[in-house]
């Protein structure tokens, strides 16, 4: 018996390729043997451990196949026509409507994508979600296995290594009011939310404040150039696209910051918000998708996107010493209930129970 882990791309510091990792460190623990296939490899691949989706051997009856679903795959028919005990371990596929109007290509698969969910549900013999939202999603598009519920599993002691010292020593000679988004720039996080409720907290708040948005991005493409008319428009300065950065670049824009902002309108999970939690940031997001689930008691959650009010909510943070320690006091409760330990024990007692159950009934019979 070998446990398989198939995903469309792997690529170092991605939150769904960091869960195929402790997946596939987890599988191994228990003794079993394990391998992880990708079409696209970004990074060492000795350090991700993945082999070409072209390299893949031929699946026996008795192997088992975890698919990270999170956007449609033209080599989807692989979990089709495997013969094996299927699992999808789900991550949520963004709605096409966000990309209709800014991404072909990406409207096209995240379309391809929710038609595979509704082909995979007559097929997948269980799904693991990585969160609650994410099994009433599936639980609503009619899938009727089994549909357990295990975080996305996070090495939080990756954030321990040293940051950049240069970019915390340029940003911390100077006290200004620094707000942070993590995330692709992309049209569902809702970036234009950020940069207006910047706007106002900037122009009628305190106007030496500075937005960092730490994030993939391309300068063609059509929605990041719609955010950078809005930002031209309201002649806003202090908004810095800084791209895809380094960890080391990361970890210091961390813990530069004094408030982390996520309005966000479609969420599978959200690992930023788990990461603000671990720098001591006190969150502000939009109560939409997975955002609540993963929050919890903690943060501030937002129902209804008013500027003027977002900006005076950043404001409290910034200003008032009690407000900011019992929210981080909150969300370090809070982030207890994603120790690396114990979500790595509830996976591994699942594959357990299922690799006892594959070889004692044979096959797909579990």
């Amino acid at each position: 018996m070998k446990i398989i882990q198939i995903l469309p791309n792997i690529c170092a510091g991605d939150a769904v390729s960091d869960d195929c990792l402790a997946i596939d460190e987890i599988i191994g623990n228990i003794g079993c043997d394990t391998e992880i296939y990708a079409e696209t490899i970004i990074g060492d691949r000795a350090k991700l451990k993945a082999k070409h989706i072209t390299k893949l051997p031929k699946i026996k009856e008795d192997d088992i196949l975890i698919y990270h679903c999170s956007i449609g795959w033209k080599h989807s028919s692989i979990i089709k026509n495997a013969p094996c005990y299927k699992i999808m371990r789900y991550h949520n596929i963004t709605p096409p409507k966000f990309f209709e109007s800014y991404h072909k290509e990406l409207y096209q698969l995240t379309t391809q994508g929710y038609e595979e969910l509704y082909c995979f549900k007559d097929i997948i013999n269980r799904c693991i979600a990585d969160s609650q939202y994410n099994k009433e999603n599936l639980i609503g598009m009619g899938y009727l296995c089994d549909i357990d519920v295990i975080t996305v599993i996070v090495p939080f002691k990756k954030y321990d290594q040293q940051a950049n010292n240069d970019i915390i020593n340029e940003y911390s000679m100077v006290k200004r009011d620094k707000f942070l988004f993590t995330g692709r720039v992309a049209p569902n996080k809702k970036i234009e939310d950020i940069i207006i409720a910047f706007y106002n907290y900037k122009t009628y708040i305190n106007g030496n404040s500075i937005l960092f948005l730490a994030g993939s991005f391309s300068k063609n493409d059509m929605y990041y150039n719609k955010l950078m008319f809005i930002i031209n428009k309201l002649k806003l300065e202090d908004v810095h696209f800084l791209g895809h950065i380094s960890f080391y670049d990361l970890l210091a824009y961390y813990r530069l910051a004094d408030v982390y902002l996520c309005m966000s309108e479609h969420e599978g999970f959200c690992v930023p918000l788990l990461e603000a939690m671990y720098f001591d940031i006190p969150i502000i997001a939009y109560n939409s998708t997975a955002i609540p689930y993963t929050l919890g008691q903690s943060g501030i959650i937002l129902k209804k996107k008013d500027y003027n009010l977002i900006a005076e909510v950043m404001y409290q943070i910034v200003s008032n010493k009690n407000l900011k320690d019992n929210l981080i006091l909150r969300q370090k409760m809070r982030l207890k209930e994603f120790d690396y330990e114990v979500i790595s024990k509830k996976f591994e007692s699942l594959m357990i129970d299922l690799v006892s159950n594959t070889s004692r009934k044979g096959g797909t019979s579990i």
